[in-house]
């Protein structure tokens, strides 16, 4: 019986890299370098998902604040839990998503595509 070593090695792995950086930055809440940590750290482990994300997160507080004049107090305010929890279950589920089920998807797709483009149904 042939193991899936995405499963059973990267995926804990990988979830227990995200619960280290949450809790110390939980942690570490009102610390100067939280944010930063905790942005790098969660953008290394989705790259490149996570990099658009909070891109697209960026722009589109910063346009409904200086375009609208709307703005979000739970985002100014130093030490926020509630704002780290909502940031890191995003982070975290789109980091899920695309390692562990869209490129084992597109994979599979690819294999497939390759072997029947090697022997073609005559």
């Amino acid at each position: 019986m042939k193991r899936n070593w995405l499963k059973t090695i990267t995926l804990p792995l990988w979830i227990f890299a995200n619960i280290t950086v949450f809790v110390i930055s939980l942690i570490n809440i009102e610390s100067d370098f939280m944010h930063d940590f905790f942005a790098w750290s969660m953008i290394y482990l989705g790259f490149p998902v996570n990099y658009v994300l909070l891109a697209i997160i960026g722009i589109s507080l910063e346009t409904l604040e200086d375009k609208f004049s709307i703005t979000f107090e739970f985002l100014t305010i130093p030490a926020y839990y509630p704002r780290l929890i909502i940031f890191w279950i995003l982070l975290f589920s789109a980091g899920y998503l695309q390692w562990f089920k869209l490129i084992p998807y597109l994979y599979k797709k690819s294999n497939l595509f390759l072997k029947t483009r090697q022997n073609p149904v005559q």
